[in-house]
């Protein structure tokens, strides 16, 4: 209904024109599927000599928690204001339901003539934070402690904006590594990894023929989905033979896709740009004596079911134990996303409205036209920066 209702709000023309767009497309994506069929069915007999099955047969006995954060999709925008609000959160599960919930609230001023993308990293950096923080709090509580994403994904966001670091956001780095090193050594915390971009089994595949195939440009949960049987889990230090090897050959289909290989070399220069922010002198302190810590960290796929996504998680060598004794909690699941259930109650109680960036802001200036008289400078501070958007 909300994809008729979006058509219909288009000009006609518009709409004819799209409507071819989705036909072409639609044909492209069924070509380029055919042969994706064909690629993953050579994989399928290797692949599947890894996987293991699990049954979970047990109630929960034990407290597990989930940690998620979330911040405003828009901004707050006004002429006299300029912020973005960030929250994060724990929720602690035992074997009747929800037993404790906190909440961290908060708010980024914008700072005068910053770069719109020094902000968001900024920002980004700082929800992190809140929820690394609120981990450790959980951590105090649950025997088992769910987040959100990789470890060190914030990494990736410290290393690849053009603008460098200032000395804000190197402290808020530094805070992060390292209470992100004090969760991944208590062996109790799971990292949920949900929107992978993990191309490991494409890299594998370029090292040992020597030549590109269409699984460089493929996810592993694309092609597990299609591999894994129901209610099985692929370890991946059994199918790359090392632990943590899977992020250099997934680096190397990075390099692949983008035609940046030297045949001879690919491997020791993909590990080199993996382990790169560890050793890079202009990173905090924290971050250069984490790689130890990095380096324990591996990754497990699990498939309950045909209907579902595959899941996959990243956790420490030492909290491989506390995985499998989480994985034989029955309805553990949620079988529409693929997910932890946990992590999905997680999700849903902390994600900022879209809407609530509005609404915050017209509770300030409420607040505000209290205390000053001058009315007319209150509503000029609130104006929107753009007259023809709220925001």
């Amino acid at each position: 209904m909300r994809e008729e209702v979006s058509w219909g709000k288009l000009p006609f023309d518009l709409q004819e024109q799209y409507y071819v767009k989705a036909e072409e497309e639609a044909k492209a994506i069924g070509e380029r599927i055919a042969k994706n069929i064909e690629e993953i069915k050579k994989l399928a007999p290797i692949i599947k000599e890894y996987q293991r099955p699990f049954r979970p047969s047990k109630k929960l006995d034990y407290v597990v928690a989930a940690v998620d954060g979330s911040n405003t999709p828009i901004p707050i925008s006004k002429l006299g204001i300029g912020a973005a609000l960030y929250a994060a959160g724990f929720i602690l599960f035992d074997s009747r339901g929800v037993c404790e919930e906190r909440y961290f609230a908060n708010i980024l001023t914008k700072r005068t003539g910053a770069q719109e993308e020094s902000v968001k990293r900024t920002l980004y950096f700082k929800m992190v934070l809140v929820e690394r923080l609120a981990a450790l709090e959980a951590l105090k509580k649950a025997k088992v402690v769910l987040i959100d994403g990789s470890f060190y994904s914030f990494l990736y966001a410290a290393i690849r904006n053009t603008t460098p670091l200032d000395e804000v956001d190197k402290e808020l780095v530094n805070q992060i590594a390292d209470s992100t090193k004090k969760l991944v050594e208590s062996n109790r915390v799971i990292g949920v990894i949900k929107r992978s971009h993990t191309r490991a089994i494409g890299g594998k595949v370029y090292i040992e023929i020597n030549q590109e195939t269409e699984t460089i440009n493929m996810l592993d949960k694309y092609i597990l989905a299609q591999i894994l049987d129901p209610n099985h889990i692929l370890k991946y230090a059994d199918l790359f033979k090392k632990a943590g090897a899977f992020r250099t050959y997934s680096y190397v289909s990075y390099l692949a896709s983008k035609g940046r290989v030297n045949p001879g070399n690919v491997l020791k220069e993909a590990e080199e740009r993996v382990y790169r922010p560890f050793v890079d002198k202009k990173m905090p302190n924290s971050v250069l004596e984490s790689l130890d810590t990095y380096k324990k960290l591996d990754r497990m796929m699990v498939k309950t079911s045909n209907e579902s996504p595959v899941c996959e998680f990243e956790y420490s060598n030492d909290a491989e134990e506390v995985l499998q004794g989480l994985l034989n909690v029955e309805n553990l699941f949620n079988p529409a996303t693929g997910l932890p259930i946990y992590i999905d109650v997680m999700d849903q109680s902390v994600s900022l409205p879209r809407e609530f960036g509005r609404d915050f802001s017209k509770e300030i200036e409420a607040r505000t036209l209290e205390k000053i008289e001058d009315q007319n400078a209150v509503k000029a501070f609130f104006l929107p920066m753009n007259p023809q958007k709220e925001f």
